[in-house]
């Protein structure tokens, strides 16, 4: 079944005058490296299609190894470099390197296979390191990021929340759990941590009761601490407001049928709503 749903995907990749290429590497469950292959195309219409093509296991993330791996793919399924138009992949050196990156390699045997630095992964790094420049809204993301850990690794807590919120009618969506290292959960998470606020308050005097391990006691009267201050509270409204706007685009640059203009002229239009909510008057109403 695999193979004739493949199969069926390559003979249009195949009928395409040209194709471009995204890939990324990451570590599985299992601690082995894997390479992500999804092939962009264009039908005669100028429809724009991504095709996932597969995963493949690899020794090492080297620029030889990820670079082999993805000429192996091509060769296998007969699509010839001379086709490739585009190479989409993150900014780090190994990648994007502009002397011994993959994209360079790929480039020396086809020219035309011009690299564009993944937008999403772009936007990522400028949202990272944009918050670590303001102490409060770094310290406030960790936190959440550690609040969610403590309540939705733990089966038993988890489940004293869901009672909590049963007992008080509440309706409010579940706690979304927070990686760091994704870029569209980030605001959604800190809503639910506020539509949450104060059944949480509650599952930490509850959790303090029936927890007898001490460094597990002093983790949760840290964070019961923590959001008993108007810092940590003002600091998470902020945020959100904040990265509700960059959560937006996020999810708008993933439309496979964006090209880079209109991604660009978006993330444009982010950059002026976020400097239109940097007056005096709407601090004041967010302050209310």
């Amino acid at each position: 079944m695999g193979r004739s749903v493949l199969n069926s995907i390559l003979s249009f990749i195949h009928e395409s005058t040209c194709v471009s290429i995204m890939v990324d590497e990451t570590t599985d469950i299992s601690n082995k490296e894997q390479l992500t292959l999804v092939m962009r195309r264009i039908d005669h219409n100028l429809d724009v299609y991504e095709e996932f093509l597969g995963m493949y296991q690899i020794d090492s993330a080297t620029v030889e190894s990820i670079t082999s791996t993805i000429l192996d793919a091509l060769m296998h399924f007969q699509i010839p470099l001379t086709k490739l138009r585009g190479q989409c992949y993150d900014g780090c050196s190994t990648m994007a390197g502009s002397h011994n990156g993959v994209a360079n390699k790929v480039q020396d045997m086809e020219p035309k296979a011009v690299f564009t630095h993944c937008y999403g992964h772009a936007l990522n790094l400028a949202v990272g390191d944009t918050i670590k420049k303001c102490v409060m809204l770094r310290d406030c993301l960790d936190t959440c990021y550690e609040l969610v850990k403590l309540i939705k690794w733990s089966p038993k807590r988890d489940t004293m929340l869901k009672r909590l919120k049963e007992e008080s009618c509440d309706d409010a969506p579940s706690i979304r759990t927070l990686c760091l290292t994704r870029w569209t959960v980030r605001a959604e998470s800190m809503k639910s941590i506020v539509a949450n606020y104060t059944n949480i308050l509650s599952l930490w005097e509850e959790a303090l009761e029936c927890t007898s391990e001490t460094e597990m006691k002093a983790r949760i009267q840290g964070f019961s601490s923590q959001m008993d201050t108007f810092k940590f509270y003002f600091s998470l409204i902020l945020a959100e407001m904040i990265l509700r706007h960059t959560d937006n685009l996020s999810k708008s640059l993933q439309n496979p049928e964006l090209a880079s203009t209109q991604a660009y002229e978006i993330a444009m239009l982010t950059v002026k709503t976020l400097q239109s909510i940097h007056i005096e008057a709407n601090f004041d109403l967010f302050w209310e």
